[in-house]
């Protein structure tokens, strides 16, 4: 009987020992569970933030891209309409100028330049016989007002700060030749 009682002795044993490894198996399996739900949340939340990164780089890269495509489209624009403008106002004040000037100064001794005055005459000059160098800016307001620019340019004039520059560039030019020549002689074309 004894022998009995030990045997059932160590079958609770048993049982609690296998029932104990079993509500600790259950537990294991409820711990990897809520660390792989943990671990899931943490790499889906790190996987969006570098999504949410990534996507924003790629807008700003994209926006800047843009950005500098219309820049280039709106320069080119300003450049084609500048010229159009100034062509056409050009076109229109050339006849009525001409016409004016003519009175005083042969159209031939006329040049455009645009900026900061519009015109140079050379009075006499075709005719050989130059007389004397007259700046000429043309308004169409009933001011006549000058740019800042325009006065500073007649300012000079009016206090005599004009003089003659000559350039020649000969020796330069004949410099560059020799250099181009002998990069190309070195480059084997």
């Amino acid at each position: 009987m004894f022998e009995l009682f030990i045997i059932f002795i160590l079958f609770i044993l048993i049982l609690y020992f296998y029932l104990k490894y079993q509500s600790t198996k259950k537990k294991l399996f409820e711990l990897e569970k809520e660390f792989d739900r943990r671990v899931a949340i943490e790499a889906n939340a790190r996987a969006q933030k570098m999504y949410n990164d990534w996507v924003s780089t790629k807008l700003a890269e994209a926006e800047k891209q843009i950005e500098q495509k219309y820049e280039l489209l709106l320069e080119e624009y300003k450049k084609k309409w500048e010229k159009e403008v100034r062509r056409d106002a050009i076109e229109r004040s050339v006849s009525v100028l001409l016409g004016k000037i003519s009175e005083h100064i042969n159209p031939k001794d006329l040049r455009f330049l645009g900026t900061p005055i519009d015109y140079i005459a050379f009075k006499g000059l075709s005719d050989g016989k130059p007389e004397e160098i007259i700046f000429i800016e043309v308004k169409s307001s009933k001011t006549g007002a000058l740019s800042p620019r325009e006065q500073a340019v007649k300012k000079l004039v009016d206090m005599g700060r004009v003089r003659w520059v000559t350039f020649n560039l000969y020796n330069t030019i004949e410099e560059a030749k020799k250099k181009i020549s002998e990069e190309i002689k070195e480059m084997n074309l």
